[in-house]
């Protein structure tokens, strides 16, 4: 009989969150060495089916003694405990707090848990298992609501469960229509929620993060970084759009949507995305016609003038002669009742500049009150972009006789100075029913005085909206509207827009979020996001109280670390009040997953599922050690063995010589590359029988990451040193490989291929591609070749050096993922032979006449395969860049 390999452990979950071994029927006793017995197996086995639910017994989450955190950093204790100073009390414990599952818990989608009428499902029962130290649940799911879920169950999938942020740069949504990046945003700020209310920032969040980041790109705005928990305010396209007789999705101006809240991670391209509009109206009596446009004007040409005591008196306005306010000026004046009849008067030093002073100190102190001052820094007050619409579309209308510009197409541009205002302006837009884009650019300041370059942002209005602008602004062209634009469209207060693309990357980054009273809601690039509220929270090293991640301690700060003397970094959850369990994609808890579905089809994972699952893991090592022994003949570090020998021979005739006449890719094509998304982009290559080396890859890998770093070469000497560490780490911690393939960075499959790359690189098969006849073309003597070889210019990228620290965790990542790159190659696209993985490996050594010793003791290696992947990574960086 032979021995179980050695990554399987009794002790172990298996794939689907389950003990690896578990017999169970349904209606017999339980045998008595089976050790996930409890009162929940005892219970279902009694249970009857309900008419139109399914039930399911699921693992909700564990004491954090035996299993430690979970994937957020929280841990629930099992018995009292004292950290610190700190002590956790007998009624604080997980065993005393679980049954708050039955009496205020809900069963959600995605965490959508505000609204218990989204409910998918009723938590049923609560048990204890205290032989295995966690939570189990019996859930009720409604086979209507929960349909897709229960489909997964019925085909044999087991759903995971879990309980219920951005990178720098993204742009909040403030409650005046501004625009502030996250990492600025202060606790007192007033943001707008999914509602369109204005509420208080109550708590900010900043926090490392190692994992995947979702890049989401919809029409206008810039793309959003989330992290993949990060819920956005979503519905499907089928709510909100119909086909025409053409086949065409058009928006359905009839529907109701009713958004909910989805995860980053799952998203798709079908979703739509959602951006409230300010849609409560305060118009103070003063605002009527006449001074709507007199602040619009204001605002697009004006500054206030004050007296020699600094107090304002009046406006100026600079303007052209041929503008459209000098038609108007005067009347407007006078209907507003201005002290004195506007003085008009050229300006010095040009012909077709005048000035136009409105001396009326009330007038000037209204429009500085609630447009500001000087070009770059005025904005609309919170009350002015609340104003009525009326009032608000005859301000637009003047601000675009100054400021703006009538298209030949029918179309309106407007321009400002300032970043405030001209996100203002967009929220104006929207209030009048206008989507419109904005850019910002440089360009020369035109006939002006100050021929110097200037910082501008643009709002582009399209002809559709334009056109019905006519009567409030003179600058619009008449055009027939032929067509309208199908970005976005408005539905009853919200905006409306389509995914363009989701591109998903693997990053080590700081990332910020904040909380919001009642709500809990905000808006992040024109995207309406949720933000679930941090419990109470004890530092599981120092026992520091924390009522929110501001009073954080630095070991805290750093959730998921791990200390010189191997203690985990997290933080416990006294007297927790559970009110949400989700299905999702990924659990919180690594053991929240479905366990078993009960009422009259409560299965055991069969030997067959149990067999297949250690058999595809064997097949993994294999391959692995496969590579590592490829990797070890090549670097002379073996004899061949019988098995060997034609490896050797081959060695010796083709794959050195190969690597010798394959020219590296060069900086500049790498850089190119890296712009790709890395699946559909290393798909591509290997479809063309093209691998890259492991400098190549981690060039690849860091510039997708950071483009702009420079990877220095000592580091990647020692990166090929460390391959064979990284094949044996692989291979001893299947579990690792799992969480790689997880992040999809490089995954290879023929789906992913995508033939507008094949096109664009298809100069790398004459020069790298291990297929035929290509490889044969470089191994003939050039006498013999029917094809003269391709010379390239070598293109070397000069990036900006970053420090060790930043970049130790993206070179051990990337050696890790190049060796799960290479087991996927083999695994996937059949590209990638035995023979051309020596070719392949073989590049990595063409060059190179020595090699470091191992990079990581088999201690070391046997100690890593317990850490989660972001800490091996930064480990593993930390040998290869010292």
């Amino acid at each position: 009989m032979h021995d179980f390999p050695k990554h399987f452990f009794l002790d172990e979950i298996s794939r689907e969150g389950e003990p690896t071994l578990q017999i169970i029927n349904p209606h017999e006793t339980v045998s008595g060495h089976v050790k996930i017995a409890s009162d929940a197996l005892e219970y279902v086995k009694h249970i009857d089916p309900i008419s139109g639910k399914t039930i399911i017994l699921v693992l909700a989450m564990t004491a954090g003694e035996y299993y430690g955190p979970n994937r957020n950093g929280d841990g629930w204790a099992e018995k009292p405990l004292v950290v610190g100073s700190t002590t956790i009390g007998p009624d604080e414990i997980l065993p005393v707090n679980y049954k708050t599952f039955e009496t205020d818990a809900n069963v959600f989608k995605h965490h959508v848990n505000k609204d218990p009428n989204k409910s998918i499902g009723d938590v049923l029962r609560a048990f204890y298992n205290w032989s295995m130290h966690r939570v189990e649940l019996l859930l009720s799911l409604d086979n209507d609501k929960a349909s897709d879920v229960v489909e997964r169950i019925h085909q044999g999938e087991f759903p995971a469960v879990s309980m219920g942020c951005f990178k720098a740069g993204a742009l909040v949504t403030m409650g005046d229509g501004t625009r502030k990046p996250i990492e600025n945003i202060n606790v007192g700020d007033m943001v707008l929620t999914h509602l369109g209310r204005t509420k208080r920032v109550t708590e900010t969040h900043k926090r490392s993060y190692s994992g995947p980041i979702h890049a989401i790109k919809t029409p206008v705005y810039p793309i959003t970084e989330s992290t993949e928990k990060h819920p956005f305010w979503t519905a499907s396209r089928d709510d909100v759009r119909k086909k025409n007789s053409k086949g065409t999705f058009r928006w359905n101006p009839d529907a109701t949507p009713h958004p909910d809240w989805i995860h980053a991670e799952c998203l798709e391209q079908d979703h739509i995305l959602f951006e409230p509009i300010i849609t409560d109206t305060v118009t103070p009596d003063f605002v009527d016609r006449s001074f709507a446009r007199l602040f619009g004007y204001y605002l697009a040409e004006g500054m206030v003038l004050r007296n020699k005591n600094h107090e304002i008196v009046a406006i100026q306005l600079h303007v052209n002669k041929e503008d459209a306010v000098l038609d108007e000026i005067e009347n407007l004046c006078a209907a507003f009742g201005t002290r004195n009849a506007p003085n008009i008067y050229p300006r010095p030093h040009s012909d077709a500049a005048l000035a136009i002073d409105i001396w009326d100190p009330q007038l000037a102190k209204w429009c500085y009150e609630h447009g500001g001052a000087h070009s770059r820094h005025k904005r609309l007050s919170y009350t002015a972009i609340r104003w009525n619409t009326k009032i608000q579309r005859e301000i637009l209308g003047a601000y675009a006789n100054g400021d703006g510009h009538g298209l030949s197409t029918g179309a309106l541009s407007l321009s400002t100075a300032s970043s405030h205002l001209a996100w203002q302006l967009v929220a104006l837009c929207h209030r009048l029913g206008i989507t419109p884009s904005i850019n910002n650019l440089t360009h020369k300041a035109g006939t002006g005085f100050n021929n110097k370059n200037t910082y501008e942002w643009v709002i582009h209005i399209g002809k559709q909206w334009a056109q019905p602008l006519h009567d409030v602004c003179a600058k619009i062209i008449p055009a027939e509207i032929l067509a309208k634009r199908n970005d976005s469209f408005i539905f009853d207060g919200k905006i409306a827009m389509p995914i363009r693309t989701i591109v998903s990357t693997f990053e080590e980054t700081d990332v910020y979020n904040f909380e919001v009273e009642d709500d809990e809601s905000y808006v992040v690039d024109g995207k309406a996001v949720h933000n679930c509220r941090v419990p109470f929270d004890i530092c599981s090293i120092c026992g520091n109280k924390a009522p929110t991640r501001k009073q954080y301690c630095n070991h805290a700060l750093d959730l998921g670390g791990v200390t010189r003397d191997g203690r985990r970094k997290f933080v416990w959850n006294p007297k927790a009040k559970f009110f949400d369990i989700s299905m999702v994609k990924r659990p919180a808890d690594r053991l929240g997953f479905m366990m078993r579905k009960v009422a009259g089809e409560l299965n055991a994972i069969s030997s067959a599922e149990l067999g297949e699952y250690i058999e595809r893991t064997s097949g993994k090592i294999a391959n692995l050690n496969k590579l590592s022994v490829i990797d070890k003949i090549l670097r002379g570090q073996i004899d061949a063995t019988k098995d060997e020998h034609g490896l050797m021979r081959f060695k010796g005739a083709i794959a050195q010589p190969a690597a010798t006449a394959a020219a590296p890719l060069d900086d500049g094509v790498l850089h190119q590359l890296a712009q790709y998304r890395p699946a559909e982009m290393l798909s591509s290559l290997a479809n063309m029988g093209v691998v890259p080396s492991l400098p190549e890859f981690l060039k690849l890998f860091v510039w997708k990451l950071d483009p702009a770093a420079a990877v220095p070469a000592e580091a990647l000497h020692n990166a090929v040193s460390s391959l064979p560490s990284v094949f044996k780490l692989l291979a001893n911690a299947p579990n690792l490989i799992d969480d790689i393939i997880s992040t999809k960075f490089a995954e290879v499959s023929n789906e992913n291929v995508r033939p507008f790359l094949l096109e664009k690189f298809s100069f790398l098969r004459d020069e790298r591609s291990f297929s035929e006849p290509y490889l044969s073309r470089r191994l003939v003597p050039d006498v013999f070749r029917a094809v003269p070889a391709i010379t390239r210019t070598k293109t070397a990228f000069h990036g900006e050096l970053r420090n060790r620290n930043q970049l130790r965790p993206l070179l051990g990542a990337g050696c890790l993922m190049y060796g799960t790159y290479m087991l996927s190659n083999t695994e996937k696209t059949g590209a990638l032979d035995e023979s051309r993985a020596m070719l392949s490996l073989s590049l990595n050594y063409a060059n190179q006449t020595k090699f470091a010793a191992a990079s990581l003791s088999d201690t070391a290696i046997e100690t890593l395969t317990t850490y989660p992947f972001e800490q091996v990574a930064t480990i593993l960086g930390e040998v290869i860049y010292p």
